[in-house]
Protein backbone atom coordinates (compact mmCIF):
# COMPACT_ATOMS: atom_id res chain seq x y z
CA UNK A 1 0.00 0.00 0.00
CA UNK A 2 1.32 3.43 -0.90
CA UNK A 3 1.70 5.84 1.98
CA UNK A 4 0.95 9.55 2.25
CA UNK A 5 1.85 11.20 5.56
CA UNK A 6 1.30 14.82 6.50
CA UNK A 7 2.68 17.12 9.16
CA UNK A 8 1.06 20.39 10.20
CA UNK A 9 4.13 22.56 10.68
CA UNK A 10 5.38 25.22 8.31
CA UNK A 11 8.64 25.67 10.20
CA UNK A 12 10.59 23.42 7.86
CA UNK A 13 9.37 25.21 4.73
CA UNK A 14 9.94 28.64 6.27
CA UNK A 15 13.55 27.74 6.99
CA UNK A 16 13.93 26.35 3.48
CA UNK A 17 12.40 29.44 1.89
CA UNK A 18 14.51 31.97 3.76
CA UNK A 19 17.77 30.05 3.63
CA UNK A 20 17.81 29.98 -0.15
CA UNK A 21 19.09 33.28 -1.46
CA UNK A 22 20.13 34.46 -4.88
CA UNK A 23 17.95 31.94 -6.71
CA UNK A 24 15.31 32.76 -9.29
CA UNK A 25 11.91 31.48 -8.25
CA UNK A 26 8.98 30.67 -10.55
CA UNK A 27 6.35 33.37 -10.86
CA UNK A 28 3.36 31.26 -11.91
CA UNK A 29 1.66 27.91 -11.51
CA UNK A 30 -0.50 25.85 -13.82
CA UNK A 31 -3.96 24.73 -12.80
CA UNK A 32 -4.09 21.80 -10.40
CA UNK A 33 -4.13 18.41 -12.12
CA UNK A 34 -7.62 16.92 -12.39
CA UNK A 35 -6.35 13.51 -11.26
CA UNK A 36 -3.89 12.37 -8.63
CA UNK A 37 -0.72 10.69 -9.87
CA UNK A 38 2.55 9.13 -8.81
CA UNK A 39 5.73 11.19 -8.49
CA UNK A 40 7.02 9.97 -11.87
CA UNK A 41 3.68 10.70 -13.53
CA UNK A 42 3.66 14.22 -12.00
CA UNK A 43 7.18 14.91 -13.29
CA UNK A 44 6.21 13.77 -16.80
CA UNK A 45 2.87 15.62 -16.60
CA UNK A 46 4.69 18.91 -16.00
CA UNK A 47 7.36 18.22 -18.60
CA UNK A 48 4.71 17.61 -21.29
CA UNK A 49 2.18 20.24 -20.20
CA UNK A 50 1.08 22.97 -22.58
CA UNK A 51 -1.38 25.16 -20.65
CA UNK A 52 -2.09 28.75 -19.60
CA UNK A 53 -0.98 30.09 -16.23
CA UNK A 54 -3.58 29.71 -13.47
CA UNK A 55 -1.92 31.40 -10.48
CA UNK A 56 0.61 34.24 -10.41
CA UNK A 57 2.74 34.72 -7.28
CA UNK A 58 2.09 38.48 -7.21
CA UNK A 59 -1.69 38.05 -7.51
CA UNK A 60 -1.84 39.55 -11.00
CA UNK A 61 -3.99 38.07 -13.73
CA UNK A 62 -2.41 35.33 -15.80
CA UNK A 63 -2.48 35.45 -19.55
CA UNK A 64 -4.62 33.06 -21.55
CA UNK A 65 -1.80 31.92 -23.84
CA UNK A 66 -0.80 28.27 -23.64
CA UNK A 67 2.74 27.97 -22.30
CA UNK A 68 5.35 25.22 -22.49
CA UNK A 69 8.39 24.74 -20.27
CA UNK A 70 6.52 23.79 -17.08
CA UNK A 71 8.34 21.81 -14.36
CA UNK A 72 7.54 20.15 -11.03
CA UNK A 73 8.47 22.77 -8.39
CA UNK A 74 10.67 22.21 -5.35
CA UNK A 75 9.15 22.69 -1.87
CA UNK A 76 10.60 26.18 -1.50
CA UNK A 77 9.38 27.20 -4.98
CA UNK A 78 5.85 25.93 -4.30
CA UNK A 79 5.83 27.53 -0.81
CA UNK A 80 5.84 30.99 -2.44
CA UNK A 81 2.22 30.33 -3.49
CA UNK A 82 0.89 29.32 -0.04
CA UNK A 83 -2.30 31.21 0.77
CA UNK A 84 -3.07 31.98 -2.87
CA UNK A 85 -5.25 28.91 -3.47
CA UNK A 86 -8.44 27.60 -1.88
CA UNK A 87 -7.64 24.00 -2.81
CA UNK A 88 -7.27 21.59 0.11
CA UNK A 89 -5.21 19.16 -1.96
CA UNK A 90 -1.62 18.26 -1.24
CA UNK A 91 0.72 18.64 -4.19
CA UNK A 92 3.93 16.91 -5.24
CA UNK A 93 7.23 18.74 -5.00
CA UNK A 94 10.52 17.53 -6.39
CA UNK A 95 12.16 17.97 -2.96
CA UNK A 96 13.21 14.61 -1.49
CA UNK A 97 12.24 13.76 2.06
CA UNK A 98 14.96 12.31 4.29
CA UNK A 99 14.16 8.74 3.33
CA UNK A 100 14.68 7.02 -0.02
CA UNK A 101 11.79 7.28 -2.53
CA UNK A 102 9.85 9.86 -0.50
CA UNK A 103 9.13 13.45 -1.52
CA UNK A 104 7.65 16.46 0.25
CA UNK A 105 3.99 17.23 -0.52
CA UNK A 106 2.56 20.65 0.28
CA UNK A 107 -0.90 22.23 0.66
CA UNK A 108 -1.24 25.70 -0.86
CA UNK A 109 -4.26 26.42 1.33
CA UNK A 110 -2.39 26.65 4.63
CA UNK A 111 1.20 25.55 4.04
CA UNK A 112 0.84 22.22 5.83
CA UNK A 113 3.24 19.65 4.49
CA UNK A 114 4.16 16.02 4.71
CA UNK A 115 5.78 13.33 2.66
CA UNK A 116 4.59 10.79 0.16
CA UNK A 117 6.18 7.69 -1.28
CA UNK A 118 6.90 8.09 -4.99
CA UNK A 119 4.10 5.64 -5.86
CA UNK A 120 1.40 7.43 -3.83
CA UNK A 121 -1.48 9.25 -5.52
CA UNK A 122 -1.02 13.01 -5.04
CA UNK A 123 -2.07 16.07 -7.08
CA UNK A 124 0.28 18.24 -9.11
CA UNK A 125 0.67 21.87 -10.10
CA UNK A 126 3.47 22.79 -12.43
CA UNK A 127 5.64 25.91 -12.14
CA UNK A 128 7.21 28.30 -14.61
Amino acid sequence: MKTLKFLTSCTFLSVLLFSVQGLTFPSMLSAESTNTMTFTEATNYCRNLSAPCDLAVDGSACGSDSLKGWFLPSADELARFVGLSNSESYLWTRTPYSEYDKYIALSLLDGSWGWAEYGAAVGARCAQ
